[in-house]
């Protein structure tokens, strides 16, 4: 999901997913009432545009919702389109490896060179050189 999803698409998606997992269907029921108001008020809106509104902005909007749902709904489309987080160490982890060749710099290195990620060498001159050329 992208900034120009409409979230009429990420919230069918979100509901449809809780639903399967939910053993509480009269509490996901409500929650997709409520959630279906917002698409009534603002059908054509995406999720960037969506996010570029306050809870405020949004109470106003859409008439009855306090600002405790309005939090919530900004929740759900900022999870859906936003990357989630990861800790150094998930990255250090999760992250595929580049074997150089050298036993010594691998195991210095855990693996290899990290794809995706930036790498520098430093030492001296002509020892560098001398094993990556």
């Amino acid at each position: 999901m992208t900034a120009n999803t409409p979230i009429s698409r990420i919230l069918a998606r979100e509901f449809s997913s809780f639903s399967a997992s939910s053993n509480d269907n009269e509490n996901n029921n409500d929650d997709e009432e409520c959630f279906n108001d917002f698409i009534k008020i603002r059908h054509d809106i995406t999720a960037g545009e969506s996010l570029s509104l306050t809870e405020v902005e949004w109470m106003s909007q859409v008439k009855g919702k306090n600002y405790y749902e309005c939090s919530q709904f900004l929740d759900i489309i900022a999870k859906s389109i936003y990357p989630s987080t990861k800790t150094a160490l998930q990255l250090l982890n999760d992250s595929e490896c580049l074997e150089t060749g050298i036993e010594e710099l691998d195991a210095a290195l855990k693996g290899g060179i990290r794809a995706g990620q930036l790498t520098e060498f430093v030492g001296m001159h002509a020892f560098i050189y001398s094993y990556i050329d």
